[in-house]
């Protein structure tokens, strides 16, 4: 079950005797965060985009990138439609068969999370290139949008946060204003928000800061470049889990000033995203550079995706990066509201 934010909070804000076991369970906790979650997920990703670039018109880039965009958007309005469907005809099933069945949801949203983000990343590609202005033009242009809708969270990525499985209703997705499932029409504008806006330019920004590290780190050596994406990513996140509960305490004396707890917020977020972003480059290019650049691309591809998955089942973490809002990342939805806790795994 994932536990509370109020639970999140007591985590990081523990002030309990300092024990060994206390320390070992921290440090357990950040090596599953920090290296285990984005190895899974990353294995899960890199493996279907890899069989995508094989099976879905390779020669042809823009007609690849149109048709993932409108497969991946489809996909995903069903998933959001239907979640009452689904809710109303799993309810009083066989245990097992439900436990297959949300698997299997959170295997689809997978490949339209996946499929969302490929057809977004190749036709920016097709159309933008990949200059230094082009990416820095379409991540501002994304940030400018994300930023006044305060959900630039979202781009907070695995290992900045981890989502674990959903027990109440592992069919629910969370949309910025948390409208009912209905058939009215804030809720299929809320819908439309999510999946056209929101996915849409997160994935905008997510490319436009991780193509630049490749303008920026050893630019056309490949091996130097993930590693040294690797020990930025790192380099940055580890400090940040260290900071987190200090940077909590000091949004809360704050309590007055709207505008500098918005801009800490936002500063740390940022900090946390850019983290993510190099260790998301490192793993994608140590498994292009090491798994997937010889041999039969389909076979390799599909075994990695198929390895990530069912790793990421066994540690209840088969939603970990399905859709970019949760809960605990719709900002103002609780009074001790920040976005200044990442993600744990051992949190109770």
């Amino acid at each position: 079950m994932k536990p509370s934010q109020g639970h999140r909070l007591s985590a990081v804000m523990y002030r309990g005797p300092v024990t060994w076991p206390c320390v070992l369970i921290q440090v357990c906790d950040a090596f599953i965060v920090l290296g285990v979650v984005p190895a899974i997920l990353l294995a899960s990703w890199a493996g279907l985009w890899k069989v995508m670039d094989v099976l879905i018109f390779p020669k042809d880039k823009e007609l690849t990138g149109w048709l993932c965009l409108a497969i991946g958007i489809t996909l995903l309005l069903l998933l959001h439609f239907l979640q009452k469907v689904f809710y109303d005809t799993t309810r009083n099933i066989n245990p097992y068969l439900y436990g297959f069945l949300w698997r299997l949801h959170a295997y689809v949203c997978i490949i339209a999370s996946v499929t969302l983000w490929r057809g977004v990343w190749v036709v920016l590609e097709f159309y933008t290139g990949k200059s230094v202005l082009s990416l820095v033009i379409s991540a501002t242009i994304a940030a400018a949008i994300l930023l006044p809708l305060r959900v630039f969270n979202v781009v907070v990525t695995v290992p900045g946060r981890v989502v674990r499985e959903v027990a109440a209703d592992p069919f629910k997705i969370h949309t910025r204003f948390q409208t009912v499932p209905s058939c009215s029409y804030k809720f299929v504008l809320d819908v439309f928000l999510n999946v056209i806006v929101i996915s849409t330019f997160f994935v905008v920004y997510f490319r436009g800061a991780y193509e630049l590290m490749e303008k920026v780190l050893y630019p056309g050596d490949k091996v130097r470049n993930l590693w040294a994406c690797m020990m930025l990513g790192y380099g940055v996140l580890i400090p940040c889990i260290i900071a987190q509960r200090y940077v909590v305490m000091l949004y809360r004396t704050l309590a007055d000033r709207l505008w500098l707890r918005i801009a800490l917020d936002d500063t740390f977020v940022f900090i946390v995203a850019f983290g993510a972003v190099n260790v998301w480059r490192g793993w994608w290019q140590f498994y292009d550079v090491y798994l997937l650049a010889t041999g039969d691309q389909v076979l390799r591809g599909s075994l990695l995706h198929l390895a990530g998955v069912l790793v990421s089942y066994l540690l209840c973490l088969g939603r970990a990066q399905s859709f970019p809002l949760g809960p605990d990342r719709l900002d103002g939805t609780l009074n001790c509201k920040t976005d200044n806790i990442m993600g744990m795994y051992l949190e109770d």
